[in-house]
């Protein structure tokens, strides 16, 4: 670009885990829009850009690579962009999630517009190449776009007011924090946000598994616990149902045949009629409820849909019942951790 775009006072944080091929097309999108921030804050949470800012100037100028001494996790390396950061608005982008030319310019127009807004919420639509991707998000984050930590503009007080990001697990801390926004009354303006691409599908069934599995397996303890009671709960109803299924003919017919309560082959039917309504809401329901149209799921492609959730499902089960992964060394981020 050859002009400088016109700049707002606002600090854009970047976590950056990969190299500079990672990094290269998130900046060029930046780089591209209508405005720029006023500064760009890259952690360099992976210790693999050597300093390196891939964009020519004069964008090169607003960018600043903050080197740390360990490798963190991305709500610590979000926490190091924020406590460096020069400017009252925090604006937030990931690897893989490029934003449009005019995403900046209408986010904070909005903010501007709403007195006293301090949050403004972003958006994400995942994108896929081929089937497989378009299929895995189908089964997983849907084809409407998503409310998402990356695209969001928050003001400085209300960052200090909320607290930074859980920075001892690899994924979850982006829900968490806004889950604290809406717990402390603070309401999204109401603005129409331009969704960030999301163009980092896994593009195989196996990759996509070991993604959940080990986000889960990093965020249960600590994202998830409010979840507690409901899974309670719904264990202990489906235990009762098998219970009564497994037992019917005893307990309701003593095993008479001639019983109107007998039914033969109890325990099959229940479990055919589980599988079923399974299949059903996660192959056909969910994603008709995320914005699927239903030529995209039917006649038969719910089956498919639903075999994969049920292989996620299973790898969050086992995720859940495995210790978790902590990243010990990221939990406290000091000035220490900055070269």
């Amino acid at each position: 670009m050859a002009n400088c775009s016109p700049k707002l006072p606002i600090s854009l944080i970047i976590p950056c885990a990969g190299d500079a091929r990672d990094l290269s097309p998130l900046l060029a999108a930046v780089e591209s829009g209508t405005c720029w921030p006023a500064e760009v804050l890259v952690v360099d949470a992976g210790q693999m850009l050597n300093g390196s800012v891939p964009c020519a100037q004069p964008f090169a100028s607003l960018v600043r690579v903050i080197e740390v001494s360990s490798h963190l996790f991305p709500g610590a390396a979000r926490n190091v962009g924020c406590q460096a950061a020069s400017f009252s608005w925090l604006a937030f982008l990931d690897l893989n999630t490029l934003p449009s030319t005019h995403w900046l310019e209408a986010i904070y127009s909005s903010v501007q517009q709403h007195y006293g807004a301090v949050f403004a919420l972003g958006a994400t639509l995942y994108l896929g190449k081929t089937w497989q991707q378009r299929l895995f998000i189908t089964a997983t984050y849907g084809e409407r776009p998503l409310p998402t930590l990356p695209g969001t503009i928050v003001h400085t007080t209300v960052f200090r007011l909320l607290g930074g990001f859980l920075p001892g697990v690899r994924a979850g801390e982006d829900t968490d924090w806004l889950v604290r926004v809406y717990q402390f009354g603070i309401q999204p303006i109401p603005w129409a946000p331009t969704p960030l691409r999301y163009v980092a599908v896994p593009a195989s069934l196996p990759a996509l598994t070991r993604k959940w599995f080990r986000n889960y397996r990093s965020c249960a303890p600590v994202v998830f616990h409010l979840e507690a009671h409901k899974t309670v709960y719904f264990v202990a109803a489906n235990l009762f149902l098998f219970f009564v299924a497994f037992n019917w003919n005893s307990l309701a017919a003593d095993w008479r045949e001639s019983s109107i309560f007998y039914v033969a082959n109890v325990t099959k039917i229940f479990l055919v009629f589980i599988m079923l309504c399974y299949l059903c809401i996660r192959g056909l329901v969910m994603p008709l409820r995320r914005g699927s149209a239903a030529m995209n799921v039917l006649p038969t492609r719910w089956l498919v849909v639903g075999f994969v959730c049920a292989v996620l499902d299973l790898a969050k089960l086992l995720a859940f019942v495995l210790p978790p992964w902590r990243n010990r060394s990221g939990l406290v981020v000091s000035q220490s951790n900055v070269r």
